[in-house]
């Protein structure tokens, strides 16, 4: 019998076999006292997040064992890559990792085209490298991607989401009957090496669409399937979210101590690493002590290496409060990075070659700028250069100069205390 309704179940229309699902939703409320979930950012958090990840991955078969006991791919040495951790005292209990796009390119890049995603200036991430130590999984899961979802929201400005998710265990259905994900090509991909070759589809989510999708289907419903609340209004102590001055979305913590001990001492990571992604890195890295490192590995293919530069540092930000004053009109804007003499903006409207701009920050301080258009493409994204500047973006280009230079070379110990 059980088997039987199974089979019915199975054979329902998706749309009415997802909405059975939503209904099952209940949201845990047994979540250990002392959980803390935060971003990873000692040697001990990460080495943490790793092994559970590689220990859960080879347990569904999604990577054969690995001699170093993690599972460290090229997307983890990354400066724009994020792993989030859940911790109940010391342990690393849960793991989840969120790899904004870069010149590597994001995982789902070798099966589907994210072109259309990429033409408009928009942030896209693929979330990825989620475990969950057995024995928590049933009441951490929701709380992780609450997390997950609130940091790409508030402090990463990400504006998309993808997700590759394995069709066989349906894990798929999932992320499209509970969180509204939606497959970005219907056949599944069956050579993807990311995956130990499990069949995979690549999903996505409008993360500006996300609100008012969850606000439809559950608001207004019974409080332990009410994930409307859950996920963009209750507030949990335990939910520990970084430093947003200046709407800063750069949380690196792969300094060169951490580069080489997980990609070189720990693992032969860097070493397998195909050239094409080490190419990529050495492009990011290239003004960066990583660089030595990356070149190292470089000259064991006959690669032309990348020279240690150095260059005007340029600092990521997801800035929505910024105004053009373009000849008396006024049009909104997105500060997407800024660098000592110049920005990049992104704006929706036809605006001529020189303007002002007005920055507000987190504190409600305004910065106000001259600026003249170096560049613009078709999708709405302009690089300027800073004609004139006042005091307070002076003060904010210090700060993530100071950062900066913290980053390269810590002053503490990247271990956990």
């Amino acid at each position: 019998m059980k088997y039987f309704l199974k089979f019915l179940f199975s054979i329902l229309p998706t749309q009415l076999r997802y909405a059975v699902y939503r209904r099952l939703v209940k949201i845990p409320r047994n979540v250990p006292e002392n959980i803390v979930f935060k971003i990873a950012d000692t040697t001990d958090e990460l080495e943490s997040a790793f092994k559970l990840l590689h220990d859960c991955y080879v347990d569904v078969g999604l990577m054969k064992p690995d001699a170093s006991g993690m599972r460290v791919t090229p997307y983890h040495a990354l400066p724009s890559t994020t792993t989030l951790v859940a911790k109940v005292q010391n342990d690393v209990v849960a793991t989840l990792t969120i790899i904004r796009d870069s010149p590597m390119g994001l995982p789902c890049d070798s099966f589907v085209d994210l072109t259309g995603l990429r033409s408009g200036g928009d942030r896209i991430a693929e979330i990825s490298a989620l475990a969950i130590k057995r024995g928590y999984r049933g009441s951490l899961l929701f709380y992780l991607l609450k997390f997950m979802y609130e940091s790409c929201v508030n402090c990463l400005g990400v504006d998309h989401l993808i997700a590759t998710l394995t069709t066989d265990s349906q894990s798929n259905a999932l992320y499209e009957s509970i969180l509204f994900f939606k497959p970005i090509d219907s056949k599944p991909e069956i050579n993807y090496a990311f995956s130990n070759f499990r069949p995979v589809i690549a999903e996505h989510l409008n993360l500006h669409e996300a609100h008012d999708i969850f606000k439809k289907y559950y608001s207004e419903k019974n409080p332990k399937r009410d994930l409307f609340s859950f996920f963009t209004k209750e507030v949990f102590k335990f939910n520990q979210f970084p430093d947003r001055r200046y709407h800063m979305i750069d949380y690196s913590v792969m300094t060169v101590e951490n580069f080489k001990y997980f990609f070189i001492d720990k693992s032969s990571a860097l070493k397998n690493m195909p050239i094409e992604k080490l190419q990529a890195l050495a492009t990011i890295y290239w003004s960066k002590p990583q660089i030595e490192l990356i070149n190292n590995e470089l000259s064991m293919h006959n690669v032309v290496l990348l020279k240690k530069l150095t260059r005007k540092n340029r600092f990521h930000v997801c800035n929505k409060n910024v105004t053009i004053s373009d000849n008396g009109s006024l049009f909104p804007a997105r500060l997407l990075d800024v660098s000592n003499m110049g920005i990049r903006i992104s704006c929706g409207e036809k605006i001529s070659d020189n303007f002002e701009i007005i920055i507000n920050d987190y504190l409600g301080k305004r910065t106000h700028l001259a600026v003249e258009v170096k560049w613009r493409n078709n999708g709405g994204v302009f690089g300027l250069s800073v004609l004139r500047a006042d005091d307070s973006w002076h003060e904010m280009i210090n700060f993530f100069e100071h950062k900066a230079s913290f980053d390269m070379n810590p002053l503490q110990s990247r271990k956990s205390s």
